[in-house]
Order: C-alpha cells, then structure tokens, then sequence
C-alpha cells in the first residue's frame, strides 16, 4: 500500500536525498542543473512549516517520494518537486498519487479550480505523463537557459 501526508520534520533529510535521486537523470538533459536541486534543507524547512511538504511512503520500504502543494491564490494550487526514488518509478506509484492528489485537493480544498506546475521542454517523457491526466500547456518561461513549460488542469 502507498500513501501520502504531510511530512513529518524528521523527513527532511530523506526527502532532500530524494530530490536529488530523483532530478539526477534531468541533468544529462539539461545545460544547467535543475532547480530542485537547489532544494536545501532550509527550503524543505520553510514549506514543511508551511504544511506544504509531504511525503510519499510505501508500506515496509517507508518513504520513497515527495511533492509540495503550494496554494498561489484562493483558487490555484501548484504541485512541485514531485520526485519518486528511482528504484520505485515506473511502477504506477507516480500515477496513483497524481489521482489522489486531485481527489484531496477538491475534497479538502472546494475553492480551487485549477492546479498547475512546471516542466523542463527538454524532458518529453514528463509532458506525456501528465498529459495523461488532463494537464495542457498554457505557457512557458525561460529561465537560465532552460524552457519551461507551464501546465495546468482544470478541476
């Protein structure tokens, strides 16, 4: 079984090892390193006090993954950092937390229309996942070098 909750502040130095884990592969795609991976601890601190920072856990192995929900207004929520250990990707488990995730968020937040997040241009495979879901791209930015894609799903 694979659950979600917000992290709990022993976490956190696991959680930063995931992000890394994680957006290592993104670097040989990339002219620069990703921006998660400026992720220090004192961020992950910052959004944990926040109750934006939760953690991924699987029954027996503990936790494996991580993403931050952060509300931009009273009706837009962006999911960021979404980052899966490597050995548990490709497994569904990043699937099956997407579809919860938009579950809790209509539930627990009946004001918010749309969620939106950002990918880098360059990784294709990460634009046909959640393209899957509903998300469309409704923009890009340009950061260091790096196209960004905006996307975003109505709820």
């Amino acid at each position: 079984m694979t659950y979600f909750r917000i992290a709990k502040e022993g976490d956190l130095p696991y959680i930063e090892k995931i992000i890394h884990e994680a957006y290592q592969p993104i670097l040989e795609a990339l002219s620069r390193p990703p921006g998660a991976l400026e992720s220090t601890e004192e961020k992950l601190r910052d959004a944990h006090r926040n109750n934006q920072l939760y953690g991924i856990y699987k029954v027996k192995e503990g936790l494996i993954g991580t993403f931050t929900l952060i509300p931009t207004n009273r009706k837009t929520v962006k999911i960021s950092h979404f980052a899966i250990k490597p050995h548990f990707q490709n497994q569904g488990i990043g699937s099956m937390v997407l579809q919860e995730l938009v579950k809790m968020i209509q539930f627990h937040m009946p004001k918010v229309n749309s969620i939106y997040l950002e990918i880098y241009s360059k990784i294709p495979s990460h634009y046909q996942f959640y393209k899957r879901f509903g998300f469309s791209k409704i923009g890009e930015k340009h950061i260091r070098g790096e196209t960004i894609l905006i996307l975003s799903k109505s709820l």
